[in-house]
């Protein structure tokens, strides 16, 4: 069950979120095969040459929502981490399927949630020793949202 759901999770990105340009798309015929070593993308987040990146309005309402599930975990005193993991995924799942955003701006955005997502990953299968651990990960990592984006 919990493989259909990665599965799932991750059609649901990959149709989703279409970002590949005309010039990623084209290809060209050099006649051999090199095997060089491909430079791996750029995996930090930074600011857009000093600015903000920009979100969309449906955006800023998904990442309100994943806010509130951690600020109401210090009100209900939930420990069950997989329950709290699972609200998380739901509405990381949300913000996925919404997302309409395209560019640079996406990519800063996509940026910022991978590292979210594993986060949320680890959380499933916490501990009462490790727990509380991730979940201030989580937080510390939504608040950093308002330093790279903003509407």
């Amino acid at each position: 069950m919990k493989k259909i759901f990665w599965i799932f999770l991750l059609a649901s990105m990959v149709t989703s979120c279409n970002t590949k340009s005309s010039s990623d798309q084209k290809t060209t015929d050099t006649g051999a095969i090199k095997h060089e070593e491909q430079p791996q993308p750029d995996t930090a987040l930074t600011l857009n040459n000093g600015a903000k990146w920009k979100v969309d309005s449906i955006t800023m309402v998904n990442i309100g929502l994943l806010k509130k599930i951690i600020a109401d975990i210090g009100k209900n005193q939930t420990k069950d981490f997989a329950t709290i993991a699972g609200q998380l995924q739901e509405s990381l799942n949300k913000l996925i399927s919404e997302c309409k955003m395209t560019g640079a701006d996406h990519e800063a955005l996509h940026k910022w949630l991978e590292p979210l997502l594993e986060k949320v990953k680890a959380l499933k299968t916490a501990s009462a020793a490790n727990g509380p651990t991730v979940i201030k990960e989580i937080t510390a990592h939504l608040n950093l949202f308002e330093k790279y984006f903003e509407p």
